[in-house]
């Protein structure tokens, strides 16, 4: 059964077992939540994104067939998760995320936000954790950048929500311009990129992730 609280495991591993701290990682920045809940797997805004954009030491890019020491690929830190943590693997019907994040998304998760004092604290306490248990971590990223990274990540991810509950993603032509205001650089800084190709496209899904689980 889960709790509430994020689950800690492997905690006296070093760097050298990249896994370990992957998974870590992951339950140290979402909690276990209600089964409407979502997080992406795939895209700027999901978990392995995320830690790429705090520890990009620890990942490799794309996926490869062998792994490469003290690093880990998109594809098995998902793996990880859905193995050895617990996480939960669901296909949306939701066309507006699933066009930011593919079509599988990790169900019954949370991100914990910063600006939220309880989750502030929870993810304090977490960080402090990943820095004991994993030097190296706690040798290239501090405090502030890991807290910023995720008030911009699960910030951008409310809004996502909040517009595909708004029935955005029905909007056809308006889509782009529903995005440029509520996603703009200031907001939604992780996803800017992508608006501007899609914007100058004039195309509402053309930052479309075609994932598979």
């Amino acid at each position: 059964p889960h709790s509430g609280m994020p689950v800690m495991r492997n905690c006296q591993q070093q760097i050298d077992d990249p896994p370990a701290l992957a998974g870590a990682f992951a339950c140290a920045v979402t909690i276990y939540a209600h089964q409407d809940s979502l997080v992406a797997r795939n895209g700027k805004l999901s978990l392995f994104s995320t830690y790429e954009e705090i520890f990009p030491e620890a990942c490799s890019k794309g996926s490869r067939r062998h792994p490469i020491k003290g690093k880990i690929a998109h594809s098995e830190f998902n793996k990880v998760l859905q193995s050895q943590h617990g996480f939960e693997c669901t296909r949306t019907r939701k066309k507006y995320i699933a066009s930011y994040a593919g079509n599988w998304l990790f169900s019954r998760r949370r991100w914990l936000d910063p600006l939220e004092p309880q989750d502030r604290t929870l993810l304090e306490s977490n960080f402090a954790a990943l820095c004991q248990a994993f030097p190296n971590f706690a040798a290239r990223c501090d405090a502030a950048r890991f807290l910023q990274t995720l008030t911009d990540v699960s910030s951008c991810w409310a809004r996502l929500l909040r517009m595909q509950a708004a029935g955005a993603g029905c909007f056809g032509q308006s889509l782009v311009d529903y995005d440029d205001r509520m996603l703009s650089s200031s907001t939604c800084p992780l996803l800017h990129p992508h608006l501007e190709s899609a914007a100058a496209a004039r195309v509402p899904h053309a930052h479309a992730v075609k994932t598979e689980p």
